[in-house]
């Protein structure tokens, strides 16, 4: 797993929390990173199946009572894919938004939005505004420095914006 090389590069105990999306989830990964004590937060879709009253249903039925700009977060665990989790749920105008969580089921949806400013950001280095794609970079060092001024700028850049 990817998540195995970069913890060869960082430490867990360094790691404050994981925001991973749907694609990436399944058994087995949701239960290494259970095993490995790693905070993460990952989306799910309302079809995925949670273990409920001894009864396996759609995550989105648990979450049919959530009401408008209402987040809900389910204080005992449940499984999804088999592995013990929290989850919260928070219904905009754009939708549902469903979170699973390995640990501090408090914060669950906000820490997860954060994840929304991390991919734009990303989105707009790799090809929107700065084409990073264009420049064909192979050099890896190079890259990895290449990519740590870019956030500071875009870190700077919205500090002097507040």
């Amino acid at each position: 797993m990817v998540i195995e090389r970069v913890l060869n590069l960082i430490p867990i105990k360094r790691i404050d929390n994981l925001l991973v999306d749907h694609e990436f989830i399944g058994h087995e990964r949701l239960d290494w990173l259970r095993q490995n004590k790693l905070l993460c937060r990952i989306r799910v879709k309302s079809n995925n199946v949670v273990e409920h009253r001894s009864k396996k249903i759609a995550i989105g039925k648990l979450c049919r009572g959530v009401s408008i700009n209402q987040t809900v977060t389910w204080h005992s665990k449940k499984k999804v894919y088999g592995v013990q989790l929290y989850i919260a749920a928070r219904l905009t105008l754009k939708g549902l938004l469903i979170v699973v969580a390995t640990k501090k089921p408090d914060s669950i949806i906000d820490d997860y939005s954060k994840r929304w400013s991390i991919k734009t950001m990303f989105g707009n280095l790799k090809s929107r505004a700065f084409d990073l794609e264009s420049a064909h970079m192979t050099n890896l060092d190079r890259m990895d420095k290449l990519m740590g001024l870019l956030t500071i700028a875009v870190v700077w850049c919205q500090l002097v914006g507040r």
